[in-house]
């Protein structure tokens, strides 16, 4: 009993860190997507899709989305200019290596 309790901790651990990671991402990819657009709005980069630059759930939750589609390799959302793809793809490659540590460390 007290072996699955630990095992169990460990994946909500795990769990944390891997939402903490994205949030973090989340909020670089903010950054650099506000800093590059002037305005008092966002351009992303989906056909149509407009975000208010002042911070609020949707905003959140998309970038959010955007972040947490790195960890599966998804392209739903592309990069407007170069500094979105070079971070772009180093937040992949450190989605790809954190993805695989976290399957390691759970069996």
């Amino acid at each position: 009993h007290m072996e699955s309790m630990l095992i169990i901790g460990n994946i909500i651990k795990i769990l944390i860190f891997v939402l903490w990671i994205n949030h973090v991402t989340a909020c670089c990819w903010y950054g650099i997507v506000s800093a590059q657009q002037s305005g008092d709005k966002i351009r992303m980069p989906v056909p149509e899709l407009v975000l208010d630059k002042e911070p609020n759930l949707y905003t959140y939750l998309t970038i959010y989305h955007r972040s947490l589609l790195n960890w599966s390799g998804d392209m739903v959302v592309f990069s407007l200019d170069v500094w979105e793809r070079i971070y772009a793809v180093f937040s992949s490659i450190f989605a790809l290596v954190a993805s695989a540590s976290v399957v390691s460390s759970i069996t």
